[in-house]
């Protein structure tokens, strides 16, 4: 399925929301397989500025974090080698599952996951956690 993404001007969420953003993503890190916890994620903290990358597709707004250790980078790529195309595709052609305990939403195909909350539901605007592939499965022994 092809989608048209436009890029709209960075938005600068104030340091309130942005704590909350940042918290989300850098449990959601912490879960996935071959996570290590290391001297950098240890020493972990938000980006010295609360700019976020903004793409518009089929009347949705995507908010996407820099990376804090690569500013030029966004995040899922800089960890997780997934672009904004991959969010686009998981976002609208998997149906979303609601994960309570972690007040988000996942979308799940074979080779990737997707972490997301809404930011504002009625302007369509979603804030992208998280976006990875999927680790294969082991064979049990």
């Amino acid at each position: 399925m092809d989608f048209i993404i436009k890029k709209l001007s960075p938005l600068k969420l104030p340091e309130s929301a942005a704590s909350v953003f940042e918290r989300h993503i850098i449990k959601a890190d912490r879960e996935l397989p071959g996570f290590e916890e290391d001297a950098r994620s240890l020493l972990w903290k938000p980006p010295p500025r609360p700019e976020y990358e903004r793409l518009k597709c089929n009347d949705f707004i995507f908010v996407f974090k820099y990376d804090e250790n690569k500013p030029d980078m966004l995040h899922i790529y800089s960890r997780h080698m997934t672009t904004p195309d991959d969010v686009i595709n998981l976002f609208f052609s998997y149906d979303p599952i609601w994960d309570e305990e972690r007040k988000r939403f996942g979308n799940y195909s074979d080779t990737h996951g997707l972490y997301w909350f809404w930011r504002n539901k009625e302007k369509k605007v979603v804030m992208v956690i998280s976006c990875f592939r999927k680790q294969p499965e082991r064979p049990a022994k």
